[in-house]
């Protein structure tokens, strides 16, 4: 799965819209638009709010990990 299908399955998850996440993660729409169209394009700190505000991992929203939750031990 790549990232920006991970990034925009999470937002769809919570039923919001692009306008809606947008808000809530403090970019334009049309931002948003382009870091789901090309993931390479979104920096870390905007990385971290979006797991945050998904509840899933930085390394699923990257693709690095099919799991969305990381366990710590």
């Amino acid at each position: 799965m790549s990232t920006s299908n991970n990034l925009a399955s999470e937002r769809k998850r919570l039923g919001q819209t692009q306008t809606v996440a947008a808000k809530e993660l403090g970019v334009s729409p049309k931002t948003l638009a382009k870091y789901e169209a090309n993931p390479l394009a979104m920096p870390g700190d905007f990385i971290v709010r979006a797991a945050k505000h998904y509840g899933c991992s930085a390394g699923y929203l990257l693709g690095l990990s099919s799991e969305r939750c990381q366990v710590v031990a």
